[in-house]
């Protein structure tokens, strides 16, 4: 029986009797050490015994643990030193003694207490003593809920931050499919109208073949005829080729080829600049951080309204009262920005959200911006109210002043064809009749003399197919037009797709930094409360334990309860939470600002169709060189010589461009236009060359004159249109070269001339944004 009880108290891993004993779930008991020592390094928590798996947590075997209490209490109320009840307690030592004790040398002078005195007033002094350690685990507590719901805050942040980050790129790559959409179809429309226009020539150039080349034949067959056969019919048939003289205007007029100038020149910028239509910059950014929660902003951070109260952590930027702060500190410098404070919609435009700017009114009484109704008309079949959708009938005023200008310059410029020009056969003016006192053609010399239309089918057939190399080249223009434009429109998707990207990225660090700080405030808040938790567990222990146990361990408990370390600060600190503010203020605004990098501004942009054939264009039509001759239409804009115009026409104000020269040996910069010499208009050419290794400043036809420069690699052209003066400077050195004066009249184009294969390039100007 005794063996079986000593078994039954003998731990299964030291053979000794059990201490501490704790019980698993398969019912076997161990000493709790040895059980924690076995399971050390062991990867599955198994019973030593029968290998069952086991909880973490093992319960202490009561019963044992029971029986043990009770003889280690009938220990304790007995003194150690002589087996005697201990009946008083050691007001100096702080420790429960016998009456040998108390008359012994060690207690000598000592002050004393029955023990059920200093139990009771002890125990009073601990429950005190256990007090602030609450408090201090319900501080740490709460402060650990805070710090799990700002985790929380900071997840929900991150979340609506990315979405709003979506949204805001979204409508960016939008407007640029768009405007690409918009740019395609003004480019196959014309494709289409251009094309046409060549089709409709080529018919008519054939039916005038078919009709001159019956009328040839029929004149040749009477040519072959008797004389009398011939008498008789001369009169009908002269006639008939009289007629026949009235051939219709069958040439290639200016504009007749694709406006790649138009479509592509500074095609980036002009993408870039329109999209300024979609971003607002807005100079105070509200902080979301710093919102009282009774205060609701908008998604873009620019409004804020009162609302209903809402769950936000309490960091320490958020005021108590209804107020938002500004994300941005002002240290130094002026600062200016408006608040509205009422509805403006009376006042506002529905395209643009802001007050008008020239505004016009519709048929249906709504009003809108001049140039914010003509944008959104652009691509519309039918012009409708924006608002309420209703059919308006009244277009935006026309520009009369450029309307009169280009239609005087048209009639000037066909006048000076046309004089040049036969009325009836299109062909130069080489001769003159005597007899009828008045300029002709060779055409019209053989008609004259021989009484017959011998109009030459060779030209016509000659015509026949300028007009399809024409309509080949106006496929060829579309084609690389749009290529070029999906791949500007690629590269502006692409930059917009890696600035995302690239927020996300910063947002996900941001977050991830963030969350990592608060797991860190959550593990070590948890290690404080868990030790503040085990001293007041243990202090409470020791109050219900009985009294002379609870008075030997008094001393040792209560110097843990002194000496548990005090809460660490472990507040929020500023910038704990998503910085919101820094990640979507202004966001189209700075993401449109960035992509300024990826676009240039050409003050002049090379027109391809007033290009040589000699002359190689850029893609986008900033620079030129020379090269073999390509095989293009002979359209009236197209030179012969080795030049190149500017796309666009000035006709006043100030302008000013850089061309860079390099290693070119041969080239002519300057413009080229009409002046008003006398009582005549002149077209002439002012500018700067250099060939054969000199430099020389010019006024075509007038004056030359040589230039003491060694050597120039840029040279800044510019233009006062109305003072009637163009300057060539050299910027390298900010000096002079040469200004000419003169009185310029209609139109001044830039111009261009090469005849080296190293390419003259108009520089980028650097362009400014006003906000």
């Amino acid at each position: 029986m005794a063996s079986r009880l000593e078994e039954d108290l003998t731990c299964s891993i030291c053979y000794n009797l059990i201490k501490h004993p704790v019980v698993l779930s398969c019912s076997h008991s161990f000493c709790k050490v040895c059980l924690e020592n076995w399971w050390k390094d062991k990867p599955i928590k198994t019973c030593p015994v029968c290998k069952k798996t086991s909880s973490h947590n093992s319960s202490l075997n009561l019963v044992q643990t029971f029986a043990e209490q009770i003889d280690q209490n009938t220990a304790e109320s007995l003194c150690s030193l002589h087996s005697e009840k201990l009946r008083l307690f050691c007001l100096d030592h702080q420790q429960p003694v016998c009456v040998v004790c108390r008359d012994s040398r060690t207690h000598k002078d000592h002050r004393f207490s029955p023990i059920e005195e200093a139990t009771s007033d002890l125990r009073e002094q601990l429950q005190t003593s256990i007090k602030p350690l609450q408090d201090k685990l319900k501080v740490l507590t709460e402060r650990k809920e805070l710090f799990k719901d700002s985790a929380a805050h900071i997840t929900a942040q991150t979340q609506q931050t990315e979405k709003q980050i979506r949204d805001q790129f979204e409508k960016l790559h939008q407007f640029l499919l768009e405007e690409e959409q918009s740019r395609m179809k003004a480019l196959r429309e014309e494709e289409q109208q251009k094309t046409q226009n060549m089709k409709d020539k080529i018919v008519a150039v054939s039916r005038e073949i078919e009709t001159v080349s019956k009328t040839i034949a029929e004149a040749e067959e009477q040519l072959r005829a008797s004389d009398s056969s011939f008498l008789l019919q001369y009169k009908t048939i002269v006639e008939r080729v009289q007629r026949c003289q009235k051939v219709p205007e069958l040439q290639i007029r200016n504009g007749a080829l694709i406006n790649q100038a138009k479509h592509l020149g500074n095609l980036g910028f002009n993408i870039w600049k329109n999209m300024k239509r979609l971003v607002q910059f807005y100079p105070v950014i509200l902080n979301p951080n710093s919102a009282s929660s009774k205060l609701i902003l908008s998604e873009d951070l620019s409004s804020v309204k009162f609302g209903e109260t809402q769950e936000l952590p309490e960091n320490p930027e958020r005021p108590k009262d209804q107020v938002v702060f500004g994300s941005e500190w002002f240290t130094s410098g002026t600062h200016s920005w408006d608040v509205e404070v009422r509805e403006k919609d009376d006042l506002t435009c529905s395209i643009c959200y802001d007050l008008y700017k020239d505004p016009v009114v519709l048929s249906c009484s709504h009003s809108f911006c001049k140039v914010c109704l003509e944008n959104w008309w652009k691509d519309k079949p039918i012009k409708t109210c924006p608002v309420c959708k209703k059919t308006s009938s009244n277009d935006p005023p026309l520009n009369l002043v450029l309307k009169n200008l280009v239609q005087t310059f048209t009639e000037q410029r066909d006048q000076a064809a046309a004089e040049h020009l036969c009325s009836l056969h299109s062909e130069k003016l080489r001769l003159f009749c005597l007899d009828h006192q008045q300029p002709v053609c060779v055409t019209e010399r053989l008609l004259l003399s021989d009484s017959l239309l011998t109009l030459s089918v060779q030209v016509l057939n000659e015509r026949k197919e300028l007009f399809k190399d024409s309509a080949a080249h106006i496929t060829a223009q579309t084609q690389q037009t749009e290529k070029q434009i999906r791949d500007q429109f690629e590269k502006l998707h692409q930059f917009l797709l890696d600035e995302e990207q690239s927020r996300m990225k910063a947002l996900r660090e941001e977050e991830q930094q963030k969350t990592q700080n608060m797991k860190d405030n959550i593990v070590a808040v948890s290690r404080e409360i868990e030790t503040v938790s085990k001293t007041i567990a243990e202090a409470e222990e020791q109050l219900r334990a009985s009294d002379s146990s609870f008075l030997l361990q008094y001393k040792t408990i209560v110097e843990r309860v002194q000496h548990c370390p005090l809460v660490k600060k472990m507040k929020m600190k500023r910038g704990a939470l998503i910085d919101q503010a820094k990640h979507l203020g202004n966001l189209s605004f700075d993401t449109w600002m960035n992509m300024k990098r990826l676009v240039q501004f050409y003050p002049v942009i090379l027109d391809p169709n007033r290009s040589a054939p000699e002359l190689i264009l850029s893609e986008d039509l900033s620079s030129v060189k020379f090269g073999e001759k390509q095989k293009l239409p002979q359209n009236p804009e197209r030179l012969q010589n080795q030049d190149v115009f500017g796309f666009e026409v000035f006709t006043s104000g100030t302008h000013s461009w850089d061309v860079e020269l390099g290693d070119n040996k041969d080239w002519v910069v300057g413009v080229s236009g009409s002046v008003q010499r006398g009582q005549k208009t002149e077209t002439g050419v002012w500018g700067i060359c250099f060939q054969d290794g000199k430099y020389t400043a010019f006024s075509h036809p007038d004056t030359f004159k040589p230039l003491s420069v060694k050597s120039l690699q840029r040279v800044r052209v510019k233009l006062d249109f109305d003072r009637g003066t163009v300057t060539f400077r050299d910027p390298d050195t900010n000096t002079d070269l040469r200004t000419f004066r003169e009185n310029f009249t209609k139109w001044l184009f830039p111009i261009l001339c090469t005849k080296d294969k190293i390419p003259l390039k108009i520089l980028p100007k650097d362009i400014t944004v006003k906000v």
